[in-house]
């Protein structure tokens, strides 16, 4: 999560603007896409109160309750890393609601009140890259939502799936006996995302959820053909080039398809040589990326299922970034490149969880962004390092191990 600024009370209401606190006076419809069916936005039912204690302010009871007991929100589905749920009375809204959260607010060491104060700052700092989405991509290529902490009905299924994501990585139990809890939640339109649909049943998609799914099993692969002297070196080249900026553009289409062996990736690049609306759509989507992450030290999370969609409106491609960011750290491309540079002669395998999780994620993202800058055409490419601070190491000899005797070469 982001460091809190020290300075800053989170709490203290600025009178030339609306309440930080998104539940507080305003309905998460109002003034949005989301209001009612007709288009009038709805009273909030939150009116303006006195000045609370800290205490109450840090509770947020008073903004869960007016907001519990107006919406209701009813379980619907649940994702790998999201709770759904429907609001009676506007059937094209959906409330996600973040199961990480959900699970740094149950298990904090350090009392519920720090872990709401956590999740507000990463309310503040998700509204922040919102912007900064907007700015990059277009607000066209966005769904309208607005994001708020509250307390949402949950399972034992629920709460049980919510430890297993996330134990192995913090080593934290929750509390299996709840039946409401706190977390972060994010309200927007409905997208009916069935195969071969988007919204429209008659509408042609691409979900890119499969295409760099290799990558990330490929970083551990312990397949003896793999530390073939010949193989480990064509690998090598490759992926270097895909993770060096301009030398990116040196790296054939074929090549870049070869190393990362993805049916949908090859089927992708496939139909973008024969559709130029395909191509150029992809060409947008991959410069705005790469703008988005330097300005941001951030990437996009388009490997997760249904977070990124291409589809056809009105004719032609365009694409919608339904869940963007990355949701189980910050900065995960400006952390992995300090991590780089601070544990010179560490493979990731020797790096505690954090670390090899940021490296993977930031190497599997600028090495798939650059493939898919080549494959279109894009002129801008992510460069994850300057040659002057690799120092003749190389990227890849510190992701993949080289092999060994234990290996079975």
């Amino acid at each position: 999560m982001g460091q809190a600024n020290p300075l800053r009370n989170p709490f203290k209401e600025d009178p030339n603007k609306l309440s930080s606190n998104p539940a507080e006076d305003v309905s998460p419809f109002e003034d949005t896409a989301l209001a009612s069916p007709l288009g009038t936005p709805e009273k909030s039912g939150v009116h303006k109160r006195p000045e609370r204690s800290l205490e109450q302010k840090l509770g947020f009871a008073d903004v869960e309750r007016a907001l519990s007991e107006k919406y209701m929100p009813h379980f619907l589905a649940e994702g790998g890393e999201n709770i759904v749920y429907e609001i009676p009375g506007h059937p094209d809204i959906v409330l996600k609601g973040s199961k990480k959260v959900l699970y740094d607010i149950l298990s904090d060491p350090k009392g519920e009140t720090h872990a709401l104060n956590e999740a507000k700052n990463r309310i503040d700092r998700e509204r922040m890259l919102q912007g900064k989405l907007r700015e990059h991509f277009g607000a066209e290529h966005l769904l309208r939502q607005k994001q708020f902490l509250m307390k949402v009905p949950v399972t034992r299924e629920i709460l049980a799936h919510t430890e297993q994501n996330y134990l192995r990585f913090f080593h934290r139990t929750i509390p299996q006996n709840r039946r409401e809890a706190w977390t972060y939640v994010t309200i927007q339109k409905k997208q009916e995302l069935k195969k071969g649909s988007y919204e429209n049943p008659k509408a042609e998609n691409i979900n890119p959820q499969e295409l760099g799914r290799n990558s990330i099993t490929e970083l551990s692969s312990m397949d003896a053909s793999f530390f073939d002297p010949r193989v480990r070196k064509d690998f090598e080249e490759v992926s270097e080039g895909l993770l060096r900026g301009e030398r990116a553009q040196r790296i054939s289409e074929a090549d870049f398809s070869k190393l990362i062996g993805s049916r949908p990736l090859n089927r992708l690049l496939h139909r973008m040589r024969g559709d130029e609306g395909l191509r150029e759509a992809v060409k947008s989507f991959v410069e705005n990326c790469v703008h988005f992450a330097e300005d941001t030290g951030e990437i996009i999370d388009f490997v997760g299922k249904d977070n990124i969609v291409f589809l056809k409106e009105d004719g032609r491609w365009t694409y919608k970034l339904l869940d963007p960011l990355f949701p189980f750290y910050d900065h995960v491309l400006e952390d992995a490149r300090k991590i780089f540079v601070e544990t010179k002669g560490e493979g990731i395998h020797d790096m505690d969880t954090d670390k090899s999780n940021k490296l993977t994620q930031a190497f599997v993202f600028v090495r798939l962004i650059n493939g898919l800058a080549v494959a279109s055409g894009a002129e801008a490419s992510l460069d994850f390092l300057p040659e002057e601070l690799l120092k003749n190491d190389t990227l890849t000899s510190r992701i993949i191990p080289k092999a060994t005797e234990e290996s079975g070469r």
